[in-house]
């Protein structure tokens, strides 16, 4: 092998182990993708614009600079600076993840959320449906603050669907005035391409399953596909909602189901 060879042998070797932290990161973030990630903005940065930028400075600085020393020093700046950049944005970012299941790959989960959520229904109470989906949506800020959401789409045929839109006035009781906390004021009910929303009361009627804004349920219904929709969504942060289409976007992450 020529000095040449063992040069550019030495060089690859020495970038090869310099990136493996930046390759590991790659590879959790591919490993959550799997596990049903988001792929957004904070995902993002995180596991693929950090990393590659790091993989690319330390192919610069140990194929291009010259002397041993500046070499080492540079490198190990880039390693502590994605290091650093990477634990930031895990810790600022907004991580989301939505797990789709449908007829009879629903299982557990949706069970534990009718029984957290008596006024969501079984699967066995919504009629003969032709396709159910259930989404949990799941997001969390700063490593602390989360909410999350389960959302169950029932289908049915033109027939069968207005029979159960018709039922749910006689089910269920929701809310007719606006909601305050906090000073800020929201309609109960939103349009979200063709659903149309509506809020379970916030007061008395469902005890203490609801509790405005940490703990609510929304139903919708849409003409268009004859379908009906439960969300049921848990927060013990939230203080307020603004504006019931954007909370329902994205803090239930129906931004995500209506595509």
């Amino acid at each position: 092998m020529n000095e040449t060879k063992k040069i550019t042998t030495k060089k690859l070797l020495s970038w090869f182990a310099s990136i493996l932290f930046p390759v590991f990161a790659i590879a959790v973030g591919c490993f959550l993708l799997f596990a049903d990630a988001v792929f957004n903005i904070s995902f993002a940065v995180t596991y693929v614009i950090v990393p590659m930028v790091s993989i690319a400075l330390l192919a610069l600085i140990i194929f291009e600079v010259k002397k041993a020393l500046p070499k080492v020093i540079l490198s190990v700046l880039v390693l502590i600076a994605f290091v650093v950049s990477f634990l930031f944005s895990s810790a600022v970012g907004t991580f989301e993840m939505l797990t789709h299941k449908q007829n009879t790959e629903i299982g557990e989960r949706y069970t534990e959320v009718c029984e957290a959520f008596v006024s969501m229904p079984t699967l066995e109470e919504v009629g003969n449906y032709t396709k159910v989906e259930h989404y949990y949506y799941f997001s969390s800020f700063f490593g602390i603050f989360t909410c999350d959401a389960d959302t169950l789409i029932v289908h049915y045929d033109s027939t069968e669907y207005q029979e159960q839109k018709n039922l749910l006035d006689s089910k269920y009781v929701f809310q007719k005035v606006e909601m305050t906390s906090c000073g800020y004021t929201c309609n109960p009910f939103a349009k979200i391409n063709d659903y149309s929303f509506r809020v379970l009361d916030i007061n008395e009627e469902y005890g203490l399953e609801i509790d405005y804004p940490k703990r609510l349920v929304f139903i919708a219904t849409n003409d268009q596909d004859n379908s009906i929709s439960y969300t049921a969504f848990y927060n013990d942060d939230l203080d307020y909602i603004e504006s019931l289409e954007e909370f329902l976007l994205n803090d239930c992450g129906w931004k995500h189901i209506i595509k």
